[in-house]
């Protein structure tokens, strides 16, 4: 792929207005938190960047029953996945703002050599 064919605004044309902004909401945050070293305000973003994908999911599951009237279980299939890797994130923002850190389950393994 020469630079000459590479748009960058190819890639969102398939998303409506609302995802859009929110997908940019959303990247505005991760690249903040970088910036203020926020583990919450990332969690924040990538919460974001999931609700737009699951409502453009929503969108066009919807859209495509009306056309065909018929269901397309691909797009309710990803749906499904989109909502259950927010609410995965959401639980664990939510972990990482009341509890100071994050979860046990998450931290690495440390090993203990003896020296």
């Amino acid at each position: 792929m020469s630079p000459v064919d590479f748009k960058p605004a190819e890639n969102f044309r398939e998303l409506h207005l609302l995802p859009r902004v929110i997908f940019t909401i959303g990247s505005a945050l991760i690249i903040g938190s970088f910036f203020v070293k926020s583990v919450f305000l990332g969690l924040c973003g990538i919460d974001a960047i999931f609700i737009a994908t699951l409502y453009n999911l929503i969108v066009d599951s919807f859209l495509s029953w009306q056309a065909h009237r018929k269901l397309n279980y691909m797009l309710l299939s990803h749906c499904v996945i989109a909502a259950a890797f927010f609410i995965a994130t959401f639980c664990f923002a939510y972990h990482v703002y009341f509890h100071g850190g994050i979860p046990g389950c998450t931290q690495p393994a440390t090993f203990h050599v003896p020296f």
